[in-house]
Parts: C-alpha cells; sequence; structure tokens
C-alpha cells in the first residue's frame, strides 16, 4: 500500500473496474430489454399490417375482381362514372372511352342475369344512354352498340327502378354562385367535440337528413363506400364505447351513438388500399356537419384499433366483415351551458407549402 493507502498500481483492476462493469451490464441489459421491445412491437406492427392486406385481399377487388354483388356494383359504378366524367369535359372527344363502355355493358350483362337492376344499374343505363345520344349528335354511334345498351332495359322490371339520374346536368354561374357563396366562418368557428348532452333523445328524423346531407361528400369515382349504423339503447352505447374506451367520464351521458363505416368492396386495385379510410373519413365529417347544422353536438370518437379490439365490436355489433370501421360519433342536444376544450390551432402559414 502506498502512502495514501491507496492499492497498488497493479492491483487497481480489482475495484475500479466495479463500477465500469456494473454500468456495462445495465447498458446491456438496457439494450438488450430495448431491442426485445423493439422486436415486440415491431412484430405486433407487422400482424396488423397482415391482418389488414388479409382484409383488402378478400373483401376488395384488388385480386379477386368483381366475384360478388358489392363489388360487380362498385365496378359498374366506377365505370358509369368514367362516362359522366368525360361527358363533363370541356370539349368531349366524339366516341370517347370505347373499350371501357363495352366493359361497362359486360358487367351490367352480368349484374342483370345474376341479381337483376336496382337503382346503382338503372343509373349505369341512363349514363350509358346519354353516351349514345352524344355519339349520336356527332354520327358515330354504331348500330351495334345501341343495340347492346338497350337490349339492357329487359333486366329493369315494369315495376322496378325507373331512375332519371345518370349522365350529366347543366349547371349555370349564377345559380352555382347563389348557393355556395356563404359565410361559413360562424358555422366553422362554432362546432367542437362536445362532452356533455341534455338527456333527450336524438330523432332518427335529423339523422336521416344530415346522411342525406353527407351523401355529397366526395368519393372516390363516385363508389360511395360509407354507411351509417345507429345506436339508441342504453346498455349498447355503453357496451360500444367501453370496448372503444374514450369515453370515460361522458359516456354515461350519450344518447345515440353512430358508427361510420366504409366497404371495402367498393375499392379495385392495390392503389386503393386505404381509400376506404380517405372516403369514410370525408363522409363521416360531412355527417358532423350536417348533424351540427341542425343544432346537434357530437363527440368524434376514433377507431385507430388493434384487430383485437375490432374482432370483439364485431362480435358485439354486426358490422359486416369486409366494411372497415371509420369512427364512432356520440350524438345529442347541447345543455344551457358546456365546457368544451379551448384547443390551439397551429397557425395557417405553418399548414400551406407552395411548391
Amino acid at each position: 500500500m502506498n502512502v495514501r493507502g491507496e492499492l497498488p498500481i497493479e492491483c487497481s483492476w480489482l475495484m475500479l473496474p466495479t463500477t465500469n462493469w456494473r454500468r456495462r451490464v445495465y447498458s446491456v441489459l438496457k439494450w438488450l430489454l430495448l431491442s426485445a421491445k423493439v422486436v415486440r412491437d415491431t412484430g405486433r406492427l407487422g400482424y396488423e399490417y397482415v391482418w389488414d392486406f388479409v382484409r383488402v385481399w378478400r373483401y376488395s377487388s384488388a385480386v379477386l375482381t368483381g366475384n360478388g354483388q358489392a363489388k360487380l356494383a362498385a365496378l359498374i359504378t366506377m365505370g358509369y362514372h368514367g362516362i359522366e366524367k368525360g361527358l363533363a369535359l370541356p370539349d368531349p372527344r366524339p366516341g370517347f372511352g370505347n373499350d371501357a363502355v363495352r366493359t361497362l355493358i359486360r358487367r351490367l350483362e352480368r349484374y342483370g342475369a345474376a341479381f337483376g337492376f336496382d337503382e346503382n344499374a338503372a343509373v349505369a343505363l341512363n349514363a350509358l344512354r346519354s353516351y349514345c345520344q352524344f355519339c349520336l349528335e356527332h354520327h358515330v354511334l354504331s348500330p351495334e352498340l345501341l343495340g347492346s345498351v338497350e337490349s339492357l332495359a329487359r333486366f329493369v322490371p315494369p315495376d322496378g327502378h325507373q331512375s332519371t339520374a345518370g349522365g350529366t346536368r347543366l349547371v349555370r354561374r349564377e345559380e352555382f354562385l347563389e348557393h355556395a357563396r356563404i359565410n361559413l366562418t360562424e358555422f366553422m368557428e362554432s362546432r367542437a367535440s362536445v362532452r356533455q348532452f341534455v338527456d333527450r333523445e336524438v330523432s332518427m328524423q335529423d339523422i336521416e337528413f344530415a346522411v342525406a346531407l353527407a351523401r355529397k361528400a366526395p368519393s372516390a369515382c363516385n363508389r360511395q363506400s360509407s354507411r351509417v349504423y345507429v345506436l339508441v339503447d342504453r346498455s349498447r352505447i355503453e357496451k360500444a364505447l367501453r370496448i372503444q374506451g374514450g369515453a370515460r367520464g361522458f359516456g354515461q351521458e350519450v344518447p345515440m351513438l353512430l358508427i361510420a363505416t366504409s366497404d371495402l368492396a367498393c375499392f379495385q386495385s392495390p392503389g386503393e388500399r386505404s381509400q376506404a379510410l380517405i372516403d369514410g373519413g370525408l363522409f363521416a365529417m360531412s355527417l358532423i356537419f350536417g348533424l351540427h347544422s341542425l343544432g346537434l353536438v357530437t363527440c368524434c370518437l376514433n377507431w385507430s384499433k388493434t384487430h383485437k379490439v375490432d374482432n370483439e365490436f364485431r362480435r358485439e355489433f354486426p358490422i359486416p366483415p369486409q366494411e372497415t370501421i371509420i369512427m364512432l360519433i356520440a350524438v345529442g342536444h347541447p345543455k344551457e351551458e358546456y365546457m368544451v376544450a379551448a384547443s390551439h390551432r397551429r397557425p395557417v402559414h405553418e399548414l400551406i407549402r407552395v411548391l
């Protein structure tokens, strides 16, 4: 031992590294735990993506194209809307989309033979007739095409769907501006997620009115994939909110709960694998604005859930398996006074980028 009572240099490894080894062991254990967590969470994330993949593979037309009534109806909608878009161009080319038109006719023949004509098929027939009229006016209509289109009328029963929709309609600028120029500032500023409701039921007439407005939400090729399910029974609402898990502290006050979904059968390519979420979100927001216009208050309850929670919900509530749940919406009448979150909104300049 030296003058200070310290160990000789050659013996210092007996003590000095002790703290360093502990740190090293701790660091290694921490790294192993973090690595295990990363592996676990990566596995969970991957499993959820596989679950999503299987649902899109099974229920959309991305792989199994048109093998069912809903899928075939969506392809028909996409086909006739393509005709409508072509007719709405500034200067449509005479005879445009000939191959797409013939594909639509074949699909309508399949649909009519298997299921008969419903309103969607009748609208498609009207769009084809508008196309034929356009071709006739430009002297490019073939008798064969006209015969194929008119032969589809055999699927329309005498007392069946005689829709007048389909094709195009003329809109005058003055008419558009008269209805479009309204001040939305106060309307938009007054909406907030509300978690306090009057003990009073919401009428189905109000829900139907708001859904009718939401139908105008944009959707890919007008396929209108969105659906709404309504819960009014107190025990059923509480069960749904328990599974969702985001209404603690106010769920007992919710008089009505809506479930917004989007049907995967309406989408037909790998590129549309997320389109159900996009179209469903647009519809849900439009529905919320429709309810807001009636003086009803709402609270959006997101459905960013794992497959286990999603399956648990579907066991309790008969949501068709091909429909993706977008969100739950609590709906009710407002109290005389109520509190809402004074949520900060990011400044506009942070949201805009000029490319």
